[in-house]
């Protein structure tokens, strides 16, 4: 089982004007395997994101009639993710699973993730700190 650990940093900026106040700042990293991997924000979808390219999948943008769908692929396999709002619906071929987006308790969050990378992306479950 492959290990995960999540960690933030906080930076309070100053908002530049006498009218603004201080703003909170959190950045997110990613680290597998020694390696440091930032993340763009906690959420389920930049988690899933991170993890399928690590793993050698592929990302692209795809248009069709209707929808707009990011795809991403590995040796002919492919899981599809449809974003609407908050929602979430990841797709492939034997396997249709949705979530919301941003979830607050970081161990649902983790078990979401992990419920997407091993039924969808066929990937090994991660063992997820904070």
């Amino acid at each position: 089982m492959t290990k995960a650990i999540i960690s933030s940093v906080v930076d309070l900026t100053e908002g530049g004007c006498n009218a603004c106040g201080i703003v909170e700042c959190v950045s997110y990293t990613l680290t597998i395997n020694e390696r440091e991997i930032p993340l763009e924000e906690l959420t389920v979808a930049s988690l899933v994101m991170t993890i399928a390219l690590k793993n050698g999948f592929k990302q692209e943008m795809k248009m069709d009639m209707l929808d707009d769908y990011l795809s991403f692929t590995k040796s002919g396999y492919e899981v599809k993710l449809f974003e609407d709002y908050d929602q979430l619906t990841y797709r492939s071929t034997d396997n249709e699973l949705q979530t919301k987006n941003r979830i607050k308790d970081t161990k649902e969050l983790t078990e979401k993730v992990n419920e997407l990378l091993t039924k969808l992306f066929k990937l090994e479950t991660i063992e997820f700190e904070y």
